[in-house]
């Protein structure tokens, strides 16, 4: 009599669904499991703002500059998969979404004159697939 192997099982540190697959499935084709949201801890994946003083060649911004950055907490996780002997890895970064230009004027001390330079922001953030 053949031993019924379970179709999925759940890995309890994180809640997450694992999915076992057949051995001719094989990463990096290996489906991406689902990663329900986790709970708000204030440490999730969004829009943060730095200071700081932006530098280009002899030039730089006058006064430090609020720059919005990305900066959080993704699922990730590395789970032994038989199928395939080895790891599976299952990795989000907290990335932009999307960017906006923006326009930061520097000064150059070597001739006194200001320079126009141009950032790219972050219009929102989010977990994503690397």
């Amino acid at each position: 009599m053949l031993e019924e192997r379970p179709t999925s099982m759940t890995l309890t540190a994180l809640g997450w669904p694992i999915l076992l697959l057949p051995r001719s499935l094989s990463w990096p084709q290996l489906p991406h499991p689902l990663c329900p949201p986790g709970k708000e801890d204030g440490r999730s994946c969004k829009k943060v703002t730095i200071r700081m003083t932006i530098r280009k060649n002899e030039c730089r911004s006058n006064t430090p500059v609020n720059l919005v950055s990305c900066d959080g907490r993704c699922p990730s996780a590395s789970i032994y998969n038989y199928n395939i002997n080895t790891y599976a890895r299952f990795c989000k970064c907290c990335r932009e979404v999307g960017l906006q230009r923006r326009a930061v004027q520097l000064f150059c001390a070597t001739n006194a004159s200001w320079v126009p330079y141009t950032v790219q922001e972050p219009t929102d953030c989010a977990c994503q697939w690397s």
